[in-house]
């Protein structure tokens, strides 16, 4: 099952960082920049479906490696949730514009819709 947690969870942990995404080492950087300690990547190509054999590569990794944790995408999430028998957790990225920037992107979008 795929959980939440804060980000003081990972801090100084090793994981196994399994995405299906464009540009994994985007992920990779994310988790370094919140002070993981070790990092692991698993990545497929982007939207992987996961089929069995994919699910039994992560569940191999994560046992021979013995992270303490399992992290994914938020779009990769919900493809893992009942695939592998230890908890997995998922890495939500936000962006908030703020002030100009946000006045900014309003009147682009705007101006491309009218």
């Amino acid at each position: 099952a795929c959980q939440e947690a804060g980000l003081d969870a990972l801090k100084g942990k090793s994981v196994l960082a399994v995405c299906g995404i464009a540009n994994p080492l985007s992920l990779v950087k994310t988790l370094r920049s919140i002070g993981i300690a070790e990092i692991d990547l698993l990545s497929f190509p982007d939207h992987h479906a996961y089929p069995p054999s994919s699910i039994e590569m992560i569940r191999k990794r994560a046992a021979k490696l013995n992270v303490d944790a399992i992290v994914t995408t938020d779009k990769d999430a919900p493809k893992l949730r009942h695939a592998v028998d230890q908890p997995i957790l998922r890495l939500t990225v936000e962006l908030e514009l703020v002030g100009s920037t946000a006045k900014k992107f309003a009147e682009l979008i705007g101006s491309l819709i009218h």
